[in-house]
């Protein structure tokens, strides 16, 4: 047997001698397809992470592209189908509705024929690669989705809309969320002097790409969210407040697309057992420095 065999388990992708389902089968009722099928899984976080759908699944669609046209696919087999961010971004590269096929419903599949791809960034947003943002970049920074883009802020700051959780006494209920104990200052701070509070999780698409591309500089807590400065301009500033033991996906992000990039680095006051996770206090003085080495204070 030969061909791709994704068995990936505990952060590593096994190879095809390790596949359980080959070993024991599946119990998932066996839905055939007829027609090509261009398979776009990506893994668990992939069917409801912002982040994962555009470094993880979107970049798959140039990979095939490479070599094949997309013309010849019937089916494109994704993650989910659910949330407003899938639905657009598909929509835009052109992928009718009706040629949309979800895991969540579709788990045992036989097609005509099945297309898959070598993972974009090895599983590792931090991996991500510049032809994956250039792709990106090329594919939603056009100038009918960037039209009106100017009416957008140019100095933001990212609310993820948990800071609510705090008001809770026993802090340490929480250690494994990703909260700021002191954002309603930082917040304050910010907007006294011109920054505007937005919630790009609010938006649809296509706005939160007009948001970033006419963003100047860009405060935010580690996050989903932040992987939208791929859409932003050269030398954007942005500030990304985060645990001392988060990834870097954000900072090479900023780096491929040549953004100016300031890490504050925390350590969580309660241990996490989620890496990039934890109750941290950001001291405003931090946020300062950073700006003023941008020169915007």
């Amino acid at each position: 047997m030969s061909g791709p065999s994704y068995q990936y388990r505990n952060s590593i992708n096994s190879g095809i001698k390790n596949n359980i389902t080959l070993k024991i089968g599946t119990p998932r009722i066996l839905k055939k397809i007829k027609g090509n099928v261009l398979s776009l899984l990506s893994g668990g976080a992939a069917n409801n992470n912002y982040v994962h759908w555009l470094t993880d699944v979107l970049p798959r669609i140039y990979l095939y592209n490479q070599f094949f046209s997309k013309k010849k696919i019937n089916f494109f087999l994704v993650p989910s189908y659910e949330f407003s961010y899938q639905k657009d971004t598909l929509k835009i590269i052109g992928i009718k509705k009706e040629k949309i096929i979800s895991s969540k419903y579709y788990r045992h599949i036989q097609a005509s024929n099945l297309y898959a791809t070598s993972h974009p960034c090895n599983h590792h947003p931090e991996n991500i690669t510049d032809w994956s943002i250039k792709f990106l970049r090329n594919t939603f920074l056009n100038k009918k989705i960037l039209k009106d883009s100017a009416y957008f802020p140019k100095k933001i700051y990212l609310d993820r809309e948990e800071s609510h959780l705090l008001s809770n006494s026993n802090l340490k209920k929480y250690k494994n969320y990703r909260l700021l104990v002191n954002e309603d200052e930082i917040k304050s701070y910010l907007q006294n002097i011109g920054f505007e509070i937005v919630k790009p999780q609010k938006l649809k698409f296509i706005d939160q790409v007009k948001l970033f591309s006419n963003a100047e500089c860009v405060v935010s807590l580690y996050g989903a969210g932040l992987s939208n400065i791929i859409f932003c301009k050269p030398n954007t500033n942005v500030i990304e407040i985060k645990s001392f033991r988060a990834g870097n996906e954000f900072l090479n992000m900023s780096k491929i697309s040549r953004l100016s990039h300031i890490q504050i680095n925390l350590k969580p006051l309660f241990k996490s057992d989620i890496q990039q996770n934890g109750i941290m206090k950001c001291p405003v003085i931090q946020i300062q420095k950073a700006l003023k080495k941008f020169q915007i204070i």
